[in-house]
């Protein structure tokens, strides 16, 4: 496509270098002479070279022309391939969100999207509410780039203060990366949490009220053939929502992680948190290179096995919520699982 519109831009600087050169060899002087001597004279004007003047006039209108209807289709050209690229059409994903303790629903659209003069695996995500006589208004929208599978939405409910977490995610035609959103919805009012894209190797699943999210990220070490070797991080994504009085809310009690994986607590950034001191969990200094998530965002790391509870408190003044934690060895997992 690139390739046409270089020939069409081409043949219309031709066309543009055509017309000024023959209007450039046009006999102006010659014909303001003529003219200033026959009303000098007196007499009607009649120029020796009448017949090629008018003859000029006939091949300079039909170059005009010609130069016109190259721009017109050149144009017209542009418009039709730019609306073809651009048209997403019927949605090839339908999802209903329906919330807990909640009379309203919304859908989840999934469009096929190129970008202009790309052909390309774009998703499009939009997410539509209701409104008045039956009719719908978009809400939310967000790009999966070189993304064509919809994964399943998932959605956490907060029946404390009638508020969810929607989480939507894509996946490549050959399952090597996933894209992902973790979206709050409460009043009414969307906000985006967590948005990673391109998660090689990834996985996005609910656990007991937690956000499971499995990567592969490369070792240190460079293999044969340049080929990087991968390890598994695993990490549960803690939402936390403000009720009407500036309290903690959360969707679960207790969580079981194994040692050596990671716990982020994610909620709303303009209301600042603190989390109790932990023997279990503590700070990671995480590799933005190869975990790209909010600085702002609570990241733990499971570096010792056990039970104890941790507390969530806000900064402003309202109540704290705890979770009890379970963190176990290797061996307690594969027992367990």
């Amino acid at each position: 496509m690139n390739t046409d519109k270089n020939d069409m831009e081409k043949i219309l600087f031709q066309a543009k270098k055509d017309v000024d050169k023959f209007f450039s060899g046009f006999p102006y002087a010659n014909l303001n002479k003529s003219v200033h001597c026959n009303l000098k004279n007196g007499r009607k004007p009649v120029s020796v070279n009448t017949i090629n003047y008018k003859l000029s006039l006939k091949y300079s209108a039909l170059g005009i022309c010609i130069l016109l209807l190259l721009i017109g289709g050149f144009y017209n050209y542009n418009e039709k391939s730019f609306r073809s690229d651009a048209s997403m059409g019927e949605p090839i994903s339908k999802q209903m969100l329906k919330f807990e303790d909640e009379n309203i629903y919304q859908w989840l659209h999934f469009f096929k999207i190129n970008k202009p003069y790309h052909k390309d695996n774009n998703l499009l995500a939009v997410i539509w509410n209701p409104i008045n006589n039956g009719d719908f208004e978009m809400v939310y929208s967000s790009m999966f780039e070189n993304s064509s599978k919809p994964l399943p939405v998932h959605i956490i409910g907060f029946p404390e203060n009638k508020s969810s977490i929607i989480i939507i995610s894509s996946i490549d035609d050959d399952e090597k990366y996933i894209h992902y959103r973790i979206i709050s919805y409460k009043d009414n009012k969307l906000f985006t949490f967590v948005e990673q894209n391109y998660v090689i190797g990834g996985k996005i699943e609910v656990v007991d009220g937690a956000i499971k999210e499995t990567r592969l990220v490369p070792k240190n070490l460079v293999g044969k053939n340049g080929e990087q070797d991968m390890r598994r991080i695993v990490t549960y994504f803690i939402p936390y929502q403000l009720d009407k009085y500036g309290n903690i809310t959360l969707p679960l009690e207790e969580l079981k992680i194994n040692k050596g994986e990671h716990v982020a607590i994610i909620g709303d950034d303009s209301v600042p948190i603190e989390i109790s001191d932990s023997k279990l969990l503590l700070d990671w200094n995480r590799d933005d290179s190869l975990v790209n998530i909010n600085n702002d965002i609570k990241h733990l790391y499971a570096c010792n096995s056990g039970n104890e509870y941790i507390y969530i408190k806000p900064l402003n003044g309202g109540m704290s919520k705890r979770i009890f934690i379970n963190v176990m060895d290797g061996d307690e997992a594969d027992k367990e699982n």
